[in-house]
């Protein structure tokens, strides 16, 4: 007799084969040589992988698609399908396609929003999420938003950002803009080439020249109608003449007085402006829209008004013309030139005017004997001040777009653009699409800042950690504000924290720390705040698995925080692995899945209720043609065994009653079998194709079948009974029952393909898709049928802590496995030797229950130096191992 050797932990999960002779490792102990389409749980044990049910076929199965979480909150979530240049939606708790409502135009069809990427853009799209809006960046489009107005409608529109952000104001005075006009639609003409057609939909920020003089505002000094001052960093315009009063004016928009009564002033700048550019004409000519009024003194326009009246104003002083001009717009001094006026040529000509109200100015030291008879224009020519200071967007179809964003401290962070790649913008606060800035900036304005380093690395990524974390292509900094940690134009610094690079697979953000992808897609680390270091530090968490990674490059990967706290890994040869991982509890297992010919092409995960969903895209080659499915990963919790769902692509048919639908039996004599019984549904609920199938029902644990064997109508069926109906049946209405069936549709997207199948609770023996469907050996009420799944486990060579056994012989007869809710166990000392724990048959014909508990195996033996064992798990059953035993006897080298 041997002695028992426990493994009662498997948190390393597979390690890699370079590591088989270190069993001075402690994580040797806890780890395995296999870990095939197991998971490694946070308690220490293993557990087969639940199944996927499909769901649908994406778009267009001839070319890729990506999946993007649309998390609202733990209770309302979606899964966004992004195919080539058009979205698709999918609840995220059920599964379930969203599709247009009945009443709809469309009724019934797949809610779908065309979108500008193509199927090469789809993996340099980044995201983040605010409420119902999701922000989407790619380097070489204009930021999009996607919205949420309700379950089906859904609309993506271009990211709207005002005021900025800009360029670095040019410098270059030889390079000078005007324009012809302050407000409305207007002429940009530069003095050298500028303009390309690249430029179109782009900002444009023009300051005044800085020659240009304006009077500061003052107390107490009469200004007239029409004046233009300057009050701090803004230019204002008299709409009220008076005596200044002593408050200075700072309106941003309208009118404001200046003390009671005072002068009144109107905002018309602050000694910039903003244009849109929509349509570039030439090199140095371009078309633009206003979206910030313009100084005037940019401006080369004439501004033309008609004369309404002109009449001879004696008396005091010299004598005058006063002249009707409604809303003339002109100023004290301004030069009119006055044309066109009849009855009085005196009036013709141009003047150094004096404003006497809006809508009226004089010509001094003018007298005439005539009388006004009509006609008349009022000129004033505005003739610009070029200026050098002006920026374009930061933004553009020439410079690039930011590939990475984030919400931090109520403002949007965007950084990473093509043209400016180390470059983050932050919006103002709570002015999220606002890139705006004062003068003086104030705290809450929008900011800019460049990384300084030896390098010109992009920004990829924007973590929010307890600090903000960029991921660089070339490393990891942190972005830090004040003190108290507010992060303001004035305090924004940068910090460099490693020297490892990040790929563009966005990171993940468990608890404290990060996972992020290295650059070169094949190494994986984590990064959290060390207290002692005072700074992020990172670890490699595949150095233990790296032969899982070795040749290939991480492509997507999402994090199931319940119930698994598993990282699922897409790789780039369609090969999927799970990373289960607790840092605080020092958890950390690599496990590798497949799905027969099933390529894993991408993964998300969204919260909802007690577990995250996790959805796949796969694909699968049906009947000799790729197609591409979207699959959901099931739940591993079940109550009985005939719920349990271990097979892939598959669907489900439940014939449990769920309803208020009773059922009454009537018509017996004897009620037994040897009568043809009457069946009567309170609803419609048969149909022609129901005869053959059964009906059951269950009392004091015994189970009753109804064979149909013919329809009257939707409400009635002749039944055959299998035994003597009880009586609390006869004649009585009831709800608890199931309708049976043994031919089960809907397997199409498998077709031709052979299927595990589970038929309430036992394992049916394989059946290959036809025309769309399988045929049962008998009836079932639940049926699962989907592609098998082969879930295996292997230890490693066998050693004793604080001995070294690694070269002596081993033999090994029995092993003891301490299972959870298991069914189905294979034990043997290799794949290729097998031995099943036969369970207990229940003699009511029932299927066995999944049993928890210690199960013993005997197993082929023979002396060799590895002392390994292999369990297999290959029917759609499940199996959880807490702890293995083997009994061993330990003999010489």
């Amino acid at each position: 007799m041997g002695t028992g050797i426990p493994q009662t932990t498997f948190t390393a999960g597979e390690l890699a084969p370079s590591l088989y002779g270190r069993v001075d490792l402690a994580r040797y102990l806890t780890g395995l040589k296999t870990c095939r389409n197991f998971l490694v749980m946070q308690y220490g044990g293993v557990a087969n992988r639940p199944g996927t049910r499909m769901l649908a076929e994406v778009r267009d199965s001839s070319k890729r698609s990506r999946l993007i979480p649309f998390q609202f909150s733990t209770t309302q979530s979606y899964v966004l399908e992004f195919g080539d240049r058009c979205i698709r939606v999918f609840m995220g708790d059920s599964g379930a396609q969203v599709v247009y409502p009945a009443g709809a135009a469309n009724e019934g069809q797949p809610v779908e929003i065309a979108a500008p990427w193509g199927e090469a853009d789809l993996p340099l799209l980044k995201y983040t999420q605010s409420a119902d809006v999701l922000t989407l960046c790619h380097p070489e489009y204009k930021p999009r938003q996607l919205s949420r107005l309700s379950h089906y409608a859904w609309t993506l529109e271009e990211f709207a950002n005002v005021n900025g952000p800009f360029e670095d104001i040019n410098v270059d005075d030889s390079v000078t803009l005007y324009v012809s006009a302050a407000t409305g639609s207007i002429k940009l003409t530069a003095s050298a080439d500028l303009f390309t057609a690249a430029n179109t939909g782009q900002l444009l920020y023009i300051e005044q020249a800085p020659t240009e003089f304006i009077k500061k505002w003052e107390v107490q000094k009469a200004y007239g109608l029409n004046e233009v001052i300057r009050a701090g960093s803004n230019y204002y315009k008299c709409v009220a003449a008076g005596t200044s009063g002593t408050v200075k004016p700072s309106t941003l928009e309208g009118i404001e007085y200046d003390g009671s009564p005072g002068a009144g002033w109107q905002y018309q700048h602050s000694g910039f402006g903003i244009v849109r550019i929509t349509g570039v004409t030439s090199a140095t000519v371009a078309t633009a829209t206003v979206v910030k009024q313009l100084p005037s003194q940019i401006v080369t326009t004439t501004l033309t008004k008609a004369v309404t009246s002109v009449t001879l104003a004696t008396g005091s002083g010299s004598d005058h013309l006063d002249v009707g001009c409604a809303n003339h717009g002109f100023a004290n001094a301004d030069t009119i030139t006055v044309s066109g006026v009849t009855g009085i040529p005196e009036a013709n000509g141009t003047f150094q005017i004096t404003v006497v109200n809006g809508n009226t100015f004089t010509i001094p030291d003018t007298t005439t004997t005539g009388s006004y008879s009509g006609g008349g224009t009022a000129v004033k020519a505005l003739t610009a001040v070029p200026t050098y200071k002006w920026a374009f967007e930061a933004w553009s179809g020439d410079n690039g777009y930011p590939g990475a964003t984030a919400y931090y401290q109520q403002r949007q962070i965007f950084a990473g653009s093509g043209g400016r790649p180390q470059t983050l913008w932050g919006s103002r606060t709570q002015g999220y699409k606002d890139f705006g800035a004062g003068v003086p900036i104030l705290d809450d304005d929008a900011f800019s800042f460049t990384i300084a380093s030896r390098q010109v690395n992009e920004i990829r990524h924007i973590v929010e950690l307890t600090e903000l974390l960029l991921m660089t292509s070339d490393g990891v900094w942190t972005l830090k504000g004040s003190q108290d940690g507010v992060l303001t134009p004035a305090s924004a610094n940068t910090k460099r924290q490693g020297a490892y690079g990040s790929s563009h697979v966005p990171p993940v953000a468990i608890g404290p720390s990060a996972l992020y992808v290295q650059t070169g897609g094949s190494q994986i680390r984590g990064i959290g705040y060390s207290f002692q270091d005072d700074a992020y530090i990172g670890k490699d968490l595949t150095v233990m698995s790296a032969h899982l990674f070795r040749g290939k490059e991480v492509r997507e990967w999402a994090y199931q925080c319940l119930p698994f706290s598993c990282v699922w890994v897409v790789q780039d040869d369609g090969s999927l692995l799970g990373f289960t991982y607790m840092q605080e509890q020092e958890i950390a297992g690599w496990h590798r899945h497949d799905s027969g010919n099933g390529v894993f092409e991408s993964v998300c995960s969204v919260a909802g209720g007690a577990e995250d969903s996790v959805f796949f895209i796969v694909r699968r080659t049906v009947g000799g043609v790729a197609k591409r499915y979207i699959e959901k990963l099931a739940t591993r919790t079940f109550g009985g065994i005939e719920d349990a769902f271990f097979v892939d692509s598959g669907l489900s048919y439940d014939g449990r009653n769920s309803s208020a639908t009773t059922l009454t039996i009537s018509g017996g004599v004897g009620w037994n079998e040897t009568e043809s019984l009457s069946l009567t549904a309170s609803t419609a609920l048969f149909t022609a194709g129901d005869v053959g199938d059964k009906v059951s029902f269950t009392w004091q644990d015994t189970v009753y079948k109804l064979t149909i064997t013919a329809l009257t109508g939707p409400n009635l069926v002749s039944v055959a009974p299998d035994r003597t109906i009880p009586a609390p049946f006869r004649a009585t209405p009831f709800t608890s029952w199931s309708l049976e069936r043994n031919v089960f549709a809907g397997l199409s997207h498998l077709e031709g393909e052979t299927v595990a199948i589970l038929a309430d609770g036992n394992v049916h023996a394989p059946r290959t898709v036809r025309m769309g469907g399988v045929t049962l050996d008998y009836h079932a009420a639940v049926v699962h049928a989907g592609l098998p799944i082969t879930a295996e486990v292997a230890t490693l060579n066998l050693t004793v802590p604080g001995q070294n056994i690694l070269d002596n012989k081993k033999l090994i007869t029995k092993v003891s496995l301490i299972c959870e809710a298991s069914r189905g166990i294979m034990v043997g000392p290799d794949a290729a030797h097998l031995r099943e724990h036969k369970g207990t048959v229940p003699l009511d014909g029932k299927a066995a229950p999944a049993a928890t508990g210690t199960f013993e195996v005997l197993i082929p033996a023979a002396w060799d130096k590895n002392g390994t064992i292999t369990v297999r798990q290959a029917d759609p059953l499940p199996l959880a191992i807490l702890a293995l035993i083997p009994d061993v006897v330990i003999g010489g080298s």
